[in-house]
């Protein structure tokens, strides 16, 4: 599946048609895709964009999460960032050879943070901070440290 992000510019129900027109920034990936699928039908969902994610959680997970338990472990923060998407949220990927239509190899990398809601993302810090606490790490809550 396709996913673009976009914002709707305009809605236009002149001559009984009914346009919608909006903006889309597209990687080169996406243009590739998207050159598959035209003229052909395709599926539109439309939808109501979440909030994002707040910069305090932000900044909380990035200046005290990820560095408490970067200090116990020996992982840098990125790492980290790294090892926690790829956990609490995977994504499965499948590499194809173009070519032959073979599958070559499964694998599961981890989604983007950014995508989450501020409850989604505050659940994902919670998952992390209990995860800390199973090996022994304790990492302050929000309201225990000064960080902003």
């Amino acid at each position: 599946m396709l996913k673009i992000q976009s914002e709707i510019t305009a809605f236009d129900f002149a001559d009984g048609k009914k346009n919608i027109t909006c903006k889309l920034e597209v990687t080169p990936y996406q243009i590739e895709s998207l050159n598959k699928l035209l003229f052909r039908p395709v599926h539109i969902s439309i939808s109501a964009r979440h909030s994002a994610r707040t910069l305090p959680k932000n900044k909380y997970l990035w200046d005290v999460v990820y560095p408490t338990i970067a200090r116990d472990t020996g992982h840098t923060v990125e790492d980290l960032h790294e090892i926690f998407k790829t956990k609490f949220l995977p994504i499965g990927k499948v590499l194809w050879n173009k070519a032959t239509g073979q599958f070559v190899e499964a694998a599961t990398i981890g989604g983007s943070t950014a995508e989450l809601s501020p409850i989604e993302f505050a659940e994902y810090i919670e998952k992390i901070c209990a995860m800390a606490a199973q090996i022994g790490i304790y990492v302050p809550k929000p309201n225990e440290v000064e960080y902003e």
